[in-house]
């Protein structure tokens, strides 16, 4: 199958005129549904073991899954929003903490000929960065 996969692929005349779609998205899901169903297929032979139909089992875990994926998704949201609103408040400490340690930066050790052209720039950044904060 995979030999076939590649070879139509690269046969460009007749794949895109007659379908009009790239063939490496079906062959990634082609590979993650073979990846699923190598790293699954003992938990079925393990419940098939114990009397349970292959269906059954297949369909247990794929709703095991689900119920996986929903509950991390709902412990992850509510987390990852609160780390933005908390950066998004800190946003313009950030800033000025930024703007302490290059302005220490530029005092001490840039050569004199260096500092009114970094001046202009850092202004010109930490003025645009107050206008989005706005």
């Amino acid at each position: 199958m995979g030999l076939n996969i590649f070879i139509l692929s690269k046969n460009q005349l007749f794949i895109y005129p007659c379908c009009g779609f790239s063939i490496g998205r079906y062959v990634a899901c082609y590979f993650v549904g073979l990846a699923f169903s190598i790293f699954l297929n003992p938990i079925v032979d393990l419940l098939e073991r114990y009397k349970v139909n292959r269906v059954l089992a297949i369909s247990l875990i794929f709703v095991v899954i689900a119920i996986l994926l929903i509950v991390g998704l709902a412990v992850a949201i509510p987390n990852l929003q609160h780390q933005v609103l908390v950066f998004a408040k800190n946003v313009p400490e950030y800033l000025e903490d930024a703007d302490r340690v290059i302005n220490d930066l530029v005092a001490q050790r840039l050569p004199d000929d260096f500092r009114p052209q970094l001046e202009q720039v850092l202004a010109k950044f930490f003025i645009s960065s107050y206008n989005l904060g706005k």
